[in-house]
């Protein structure tokens, strides 16, 4: 095999390996971005780009979030500043509110560039879930409460029957006593 055809194979299992990469994070409704330290966006998966269209140019603020400035609590600053992943949650609005986990890694290219890669991870299964179980818990909360009440009347009707049954044998006993 020729050193051109080698190449050319080698391209070809790129391409192919990106299509499956971007395959996986389309079906799974992850997204990956790539933006340098001036928010610009260097790359985004191809399933992003049906939604937001074509990012030349575009400052990562602007491009997902519709802004005219950085993100208060930017995870790219962060990571870019400590050298270290940040995670954080964002809404994207563009998406009627979806929630995202957004985790930030700082890296290095080959030209000695600061970027970040941001893996998105959609979190709308995970907040309807939570709100399910916080539902379940005010629900249980709410049984717990309204029972322990109910047991609380039910003993002060057994208090006082008690007590009126302790004044009858008290009156029997001295009615008793007088015959």
């Amino acid at each position: 095999m020729s050193s051109e055809q080698a190449t050319k194979q080698i391209e070809e299992e790129i391409r192919t390996l990106k299509k499956q990469i971007e395959f996986i994070l389309g079906a799974t409704k992850t997204g990956l971005d790539i933006i340098d330290s001036e928010f610009n966006v260097r790359y985004i998966d191809s399933e992003w780009a049906k939604v937001y269209g074509d990012p030349t140019g575009r400052k990562c603020y602007e491009y997902f979030m519709g802004r005219k400035d950085p993100c208060p609590g930017c995870g790219i600053i962060v990571a870019l500043r400590t050298k270290k992943p940040v995670v954080t949650e964002e809404v994207l609005v563009k998406e009627n509110n979806r929630p995202i986990q957004v985790t930030t890694i700082p890296f290095q290219n080959a030209k000695g560039e600061w970027l970040v890669a941001e893996v998105n991870v959609d979190l709308t299964q995970h907040k309807r879930a939570e709100e399910a179980l916080r539902q379940a818990y005010n629900s249980s909360e709410n049984s717990v409460r309204e029972r322990t009440e109910e047991l609380a009347r039910t003993n002060e009707t057994l208090q006082a029957d008690i007590v009126e049954r302790k004044r009858a044998e008290e009156a029997l006993r001295e009615s008793e006593e007088r015959y």
